[in-house]
């Protein structure tokens, strides 16, 4: 991955023009492969369980799967970006990591994430906390545009993950409205040490996101029915711990027939 300002820079282009797989796509056709369920998948590789931060060897192996698989992006703490970058070395899953998770760290997110994405991350999220929603969503709006802005420039991304746990649906659904004018790509419901937030109110989070930012369910899939008809409701991207065990059920529910969307509940 990128180590210098310049080099990450030459990227920015062809950032910008890759097409990026959405529900709308998959919807429009009516049916999903197995290998583009891969390409909505992000495997969590940073302790999913509130557990100890795991080690670096099994970030990187975590990394080697994750290339073997295909999938869209590794889900890593910012001190293991450097390792999974190295590892998956341009390969196709995304780096993705989170900004400001270390209360000791006196860097600005803008300065973060600079040095984030030096060190080889794809995908910064910025996390909106139910208080901070609550409290100081203009702050918080003007800081993830700010972080956003700087992003673009250099070819990565940000997607912003509100915290749902104790917003009223009115609150959650007004600063989901404005987070995606903010210049981020995709918009996750629910933190990952925090209770996560429910199908309906992902789906509604949906109604207020325009469909041109993707829209995650942090709950972590388990069969791929499920993913079929968290699509079906909009939703495009996903949370495994699990690649080969989830892709092995995929596959030989594939080969029983078209992996085919329900319709919407």
């Amino acid at each position: 991955m990128a180590q210098t300002p310049g080099r990450r820079a030459t990227l920015a282009e062809g950032a910008a023009a890759r097409h990026v797989l959405s529900s709308a796509d998959l919807l429009e056709r009516g049916c999903v492969t197995p290998g583009e369920v891969l390409a909505l998948l992000e495997l969590r590789l940073y302790g999913a369980h509130g557990d100890r931060p795991p080690t670096t060897s099994a970030v990187e192996l975590g990394c080697a799967v994750a290339v073997d698989w295909g999938v869209g992006a590794v889900l890593t703490r910012p001190g293991h970006v450097r390792a999974a970058a190295a590892t998956l070395a341009h390969r196709g899953p995304a780096v993705v990591t989170a900004l400001g998770l270390d209360d000791s760290d006196p860097r600005p997110l803008q300065v973060e994430a600079r040095d984030l994405i030096r060190e080889g991350a794809d995908d910064l999220a910025v996390m909106a906390p139910a208080d901070r929603v609550e409290g100081d969503l203009v702050g918080l709006l003007e800081q993830v545009e700010e972080v956003a802005h700087f992003a673009s420039g250099v070819g990565a991304r940000v997607r912003a993950v509100v915290d749902t746990r104790g917003l009223s649906r009115c609150v959650l659904l007004d600063a989901c409205e404005k987070l995606a004018h903010t210049g981020i790509w995709l918009v996750q419901g629910g933190l990952w040490r925090s209770t996560l937030p429910s199908f309906s109110e992902v789906k509604a989070m949906r109604q207020v996101v325009p469909r041109d930012v993707l829209l995650k369910w942090t709950a972590p899939m388990m069969r791929v029915d499920t993913l079929l008809s968290c699509v079906a409701a909009g939703v495009d991207r996903f949370s495994i711990d699990d690649v080969p065990g989830f892709m092995a059920h995929t596959i030989a529910r594939a080969e029983l027939g078209p992996l085919v969307f329900p319709d919407p509940v």
